[in-house]
């Protein structure tokens, strides 16, 4: 299987969304005719593991045995040999295998992105933000146990089942060759067309996002917010041909919806909230399309119609305000995707594909910011700017990474 899942990088930024500044609240919007420029630098570390259909956390290790249990479920080729072997010799067919192999992974990610808001009018912002991924992804794989081809030899010379086939199996099974790493790489490479598997390194665009903001409200301590907008496919996609690529984007367009208000209680103390819900909009590419579930490796690719689940994205954040050039706001984000579906020419890809691809995701974050907006209303600093460095980890979910994130982000307004 793949190291990371397709829907990684959208969350790593976890909804973006220029607001004008951390010391103003969520509903606030830009002036008419004030920019901002933002730059925001994100690091990921820990990826090391997911979490599964069941909530637990798995680590990244790959235990690969190549046995009759996994081989028999490659193709129909293999399914008929083996269910020779084991109506030969049911024991021979438990017995053989060429051996166990066990690897690790782990992957760094670093993210620098770059945005641009206008205040159209008092009430209305427009925005759009670009990432730029540099990303790299470490294997580490050896073999733990070797085969038994001999044991499987004597299995077959003992069975009472005695015919030429028997004969021919064993005959096989002595001359059978054996299979270490390099053998292994060569399969995936030769056999199924893989690109070779070991470290990976790659950087490039994500996905450019483009997004309206409209204050509904008026009031002096509360308010209300809709934002909407789309989502480009500018970032480079999941490469068929790599076990272990990580994708900069997720290869269609999206149009979301957001919606959010809070409230500041006094000078020390704010909440907002806010909820986005995100369509991703059906495409079509060529990818592989799996014979078994259990063994995920395949020569098939064919060109599948892909609609990815629908997301919900909901965010509770609390504000205290310590002083007026700094701001303390720890925060908790769900996030929710719905099934993946595929249409190809093989029912059976399109159904291994779609399994487990929901996802629900919960993090919780801290963040720090400082400001110098009080400073330049009071003629004491010349540039207005906001500096905000925070941290954030998921801490349990279903079908998603596990991860730790940090952000260092500078906002200038001009």
């Amino acid at each position: 299987m793949k190291l990371t899942s397709n829907t990684i990088f959208t969350y790593i930024i976890m909804a973006f969304l220029i607001k004008l500044s951390a010391f103003c609240a969520y509903w606030d919007t830009l002036p008419k005719g004030v920019r901002t420029l933002v730059y925001r630098q994100v690091f990921v570390r820990g990826l090391e593991g997911s979490f599964d259909d069941k909530n637990q956390y798995d680590a990244y290790k790959l235990n690969l045995k190549l046995d009759s249990h996994t081989l028999h479920e490659i193709n129909s080729a293999t399914k008929m040999v083996f269910d020779e072997l084991n109506r030969i010799s049911p024991e021979a067919y438990e017995q053989f295998s060429f051996g166990e192999f066990k690897g690790e992974a782990n992957a760094d990610i670093n993210a620098s992105v770059i945005g641009l808001g206008l205040g159209v009018s008092d009430r209305m912002s427009a925005y759009f933000y670009v990432p730029y991924y540099n990303a790299d992804v470490n294997i580490d794989f050896k073999r733990t146990v070797g085969n038994n081809h001999r044991q499987v030899v004597d299995s077959i010379e003992n069975s009472p089942v005695r015919d030429d086939v028997s004969t021919l199996f064993a005959g096989i099974m002595n001359n059978l060759w054996d299979v270490n790493e390099g053998t292994l790489q060569s399969v995936v490479v030769n056999n199924f067309g893989y690109n070779p598997v070991g470290d990976w390194h790659a950087k490039g665009w994500g996905d450019l996002e483009l997004g309206l903001m409209y204050r509904l409200t008026n009031w002096t301590d509360a308010g209300l917010l809709v934002a909407g907008g789309l989502v480009a496919p500018t970032g480079r996609e999941d490469d068929p041909d790599s076990l272990h690529d990580i994708p900069f984007g997720d290869g269609q367009w999206d149009v979301f919806f957001e919606f959010g208000g809070g409230r500041r209680f006094n000078r020390l103390y704010g909440v907002d909230s806010w909820i986005r819900y995100t369509y991703q909009a059906p495409y079509k590419r060529e990818i592989r399309l799996p014979e078994s579930s259990s063994f995920p490796l395949t020569a098939r690719k064919g060109e599948a119609r892909i609609k990815r689940g629908n997301k919900i994205d909901w965010n509770l954040k609390g504000n205290i305000y310590c002083r007026d050039w700094f701001t303390v706001s720890p925060y908790y984000i769900f996030q929710l995707k719905t099934e993946d579906s595929y249409e190809s020419e093989y029912s059976d890809a399109d159904a291994i594909l779609s399994e487990d691809s929901n996802l629900i995701a919960h993090s919780a974050g801290l963040t720090f910011t400082f400001s110098t907006i009080g400073f330049f209303k009071r003629k004491k600093f010349p540039l207005p700017m906001d500096i905000a460095v925070g941290a954030l980890s998921i801490f349990a979910g279903k079908n998603t990474e596990r991860y730790n994130r940090y952000d260092l982000e500078a906002r200038f307004y001009f």
